[in-house]
């Protein structure tokens, strides 16, 4: 009998991957799946290489159909991006006339602090996904510098 395992996924929020880097990804996640008997795999927002992740994880469920996609969120997330996600679905669907799912997830998991957090709740919830993971995938540009704001 093989125990579920989790992997999780925390990068820069714009990442840029090459091609090799994507195929190299996707050995590897894909060898998670059939070799460490990963089928959990936990996904937080906002982040480019999130996205490239989600995308590999979708196309390897096509193979393997147990995997489950869970989305890690914070309490500012669920506000804002829920109603972002609708009307982009929306307006999709409209424009292509079939339906339009959005970074789908078979569910979403609220972590016992996530409405406690303030302004940088990503933080806590990256916290949380790290310890609810057995493997993390890390992705890291040490010439990467996110845009600043003024306050």
């Amino acid at each position: 009998m093989n125990i579920s395992k989790a992997c999780s996924f925390i990068g820069h929020r714009n990442a840029i991957l090459s091609d090799l880097q994507i195929t190299y990804l996707y050995n590897l996640i894909e060898n998670l799946v059939v070799c460490e008997h990963v089928d959990i795999f936990i996904f937080g927002s906002r982040s480019k290489f999130n996205d490239i992740c989600h995308k590999i994880v979708t196309d390897i469920k096509m193979k393997h159909h147990h995997i489950q996609r869970l989305a890690y969120t914070c309490k500012h997330e669920v506000c804002v991006l829920a109603n972002k996600k609708s009307l982009l679905e929306k307006t999709y669907t409209r424009l292509s006339n079939k339906k339009i799912n959005l970074l789908e997830m078979e569910n979403e998991v609220e972590f016992k602090n996530k409405y406690l957090c303030g302004k940088a709740s990503y933080i806590k919830r990256n916290f949380a996904i790290i310890d609810d993971s057995d493997f993390c995938i890390f992705y890291y540009n040490k010439n990467y510098t996110p845009k600043t704001t003024n306050s």
